[in-house]
């Protein structure tokens, strides 16, 4: 068990330096876990047997108990985690490795949608885009009339004014 009150355990540690500060206390913690959910487990199974004798169906095997840790996680190193992953591991696996999404399936699926939608509002994928009316009547007509486009060139034809060098 750690020294809580350690003049080395306070102060700005990293989250790998922390978690090795507190391997004892995780091993503590999994073994009072396992014995927890083994009585968890009997206490489920006799109140199954209990409805069952009440005729009412509850599979004991069911309901799965499920404990989570209160320790903070270092998200930027979780995402670097996962950005160095990407392409070798499947989205799945790099979604569940992300300790605030309880549901993977869900949040691709959701991420599916999300694509789907944004793909439909992006004008340029659209395959009814059409050219604004403004600019339809400009491009029949010209911007510039016949005589102005003329007008404002020079004699070389360049483009150019007189008096000004070319950049």
């Amino acid at each position: 068990m750690p020294n809580l009150t350690d003049e080395n355990f306070a102060g700005n540690t990293s989250g790998v330096a922390m978690e090795f500060k507190l391997m004892g206390l995780e091993m503590i913690t999994k073994t009072k876990e396992a014995n927890y959910k083994r009585g968890l487990r009997q206490r489920i199974a006799i109140f199954a047997h209990y409805l069952g004798m009440k005729q009412i169906a509850l599979e004991s095997h069911s309901i799965v108990p499920q404990f989570s840790r209160g320790l903070p996680k270092n998200l930027l190193e979780i995402s670097q985690v996962v950005n160095n992953l990407e392409g070798k591991v499947t989205n799945r696996q790099l979604i569940s490795l992300l300790p605030f999404v309880e549901d993977p399936d869900a949040e691709l699926e959701a991420l599916e949608e999300e694509k789907k939608k944004n793909m439909e509002d992006m004008p340029m994928f659209n395959k009814d885009n059409t050219k604004p009316e403004d600019e339809v009547e400009d491009e029949e007509s010209g911007v510039l009339g016949e005589e102005e486009s003329q007008s404002d060139l020079p004699a070389d034809g360049q483009g150019r004014k007189a008096g000004r060098p070319v950049r």
